[in-house]
């Protein structure tokens, strides 16, 4: 595997790490999605894509962007076209094709991202949607890319002790403010392999 590659794929882990404001478990019917740009397409730089729900373009946005969906509610078809397509089609086909999605729970964060070897689809978590202490926010990790082995996240240089395989989500309520994220391959490390960031 290309350096590169993996450095792209832990990228798309630390693009998936999350800090969620303090906010009502279920404010609305539906869920409340965050979507996750998680993949580097190669374009040239260029990561744009058009986040879709049928016909209905939502967004666009780029490689480590997180954009929120309000009170979402299922089957949706989902497609994610690169570059700017706000006809969601056209010749081309689309990068990922997710029909008949249907979110479920209070949040979730689904993650464009390679989801084995190198196919592309969306990686979904369960998030944790309890209130957190009024002046609090909640850090939420994901390993959100089947490309790389389990990861070590540490905080402001502090390994937490915690191992993310793909498909794992790790939460922790911690007080409002700025953080370093790191991700380390092995806890005995002495440098990470991304971050911080």
């Amino acid at each position: 595997m290309k350096k590169r590659t993996v450095l792209a794929a832990l990228a798309a882990i630390a693009a998936a790490a999350l800090v969620l404001p303090s906010s009502p478990a279920q404010a609305q019917d539906g869920t409340n999605l965050y979507i996750v740009h998680g993949l580097d397409l190669g374009l040239d730089d260029d990561t744009l894509v058009t986040v879709c729900a049928g016909e209905t373009p939502l967004f666009n946005f780029s490689y480590g962007d997180v954009e929120e969906v309000p009170g979402a509610q299922g089957p949706l078809d989902v497609t994610v076209w690169a570059g700017d397509n706000p006809d969601c089609g056209g010749e081309a086909d689309p990068v990922i094709s997710a029909e008949g999605f249907t979110p479920e729970g209070a949040a979730q964060a689904v993650v464009a991202t390679f989801t084995g070897g190198e196919d592309l689809g969306l990686a979904v978590f369960d998030l944790n949607a309890e209130c957190t202490d009024e002046d609090g926010a909640r850090l939420t990790a994901l390993h959100a890319t089947a490309l790389v082995p389990p990861v070590f996240p540490a905080v402001d240089g502090a390994v937490l002790g915690v191992e993310l395989a793909f498909g794992d989500e790790f939460d922790a309520d911690v007080p409002a403010a700025t953080y370093a994220i790191s991700l380390f391959l092995d806890p005995e490390d002495e440098d990470p392999a991304l971050g911080p960031v």
